[in-house]
């Protein structure tokens, strides 16, 4: 049975494109990997995704996972590699695969595009107070979120390179920044 039965599906992208972005072999797969045991329940099965080398549960990478299959859909209609690298590298700053940020489903609608900037701000500054790391996190996540709706959108190279260069530019404003 498909790990997709319980869970929404997610996007699948080709090692062959991380090799042609990259010039060398993927040594992970950017796969859903089925159904596995997850040790920490002992005796349950539950779905697990397998993406940069790690098997986790639906939660921690579900929005990377995205980002990645819009990066990986954009190259493969223009095959750019500096600005798809670039584009990593975003991706990477804003979700990083070794600093996971958990979202359970009620955290999970606020990085929708359909949650409103006024109800999205007030849930982060609830939740600064109880757990700033997760805080940051989301919001990194909400960016990343709006890069991979916008990727799907852009229509042209320079399109493409002046929304990661948005991208990037905040990025560098936000290292300073210390909430919102």
């Amino acid at each position: 049975m498909s790990p997709d039965a319980f869970n929404p599906p997610l996007p699948t992208a080709s090692p062959d494109t991380y090799q042609a972005i990259f010039d060398a072999p993927c040594d992970h797969e950017f796969i859903k990997g089925g159904f596995g045991v997850y040790t920490a329940l002992i005796g349950l099965i539950a779905p697990t995704i397998h993406a940069d080398g790690s098997s986790l549960m639906l939660g921690f990478y579900v929005p990377r996972i995205e980002a990645v299959a819009a990066l990986y859909e954009r190259f493969d209609k223009m095959p750019n590699v500096p600005l798809a690298r670039r584009t990593y590298a975003v991706i990477d700053a804003l979700s990083p695969v070794d600093a996971p940020v958990v979202l359970d489903k009620r955290w999970r609608q606020l990085i929708e595009p359909t949650t409103s900037e006024p109800e999205f701000q007030l849930a982060v500054a609830g939740l600064r107070r109880d757990d700033p790391k997760r805080a940051d996190g989301l919001i990194r996540l909400r960016r990343l979120r709006a890069l991979t709706d916008a990727l799907g959108k852009v229509q042209s190279e320079q399109a493409w390179s002046d929304l990661i260069e948005q991208f990037e530019r905040e990025s560098v404003a936000r290292s300073g920044d210390t909430g919102p």
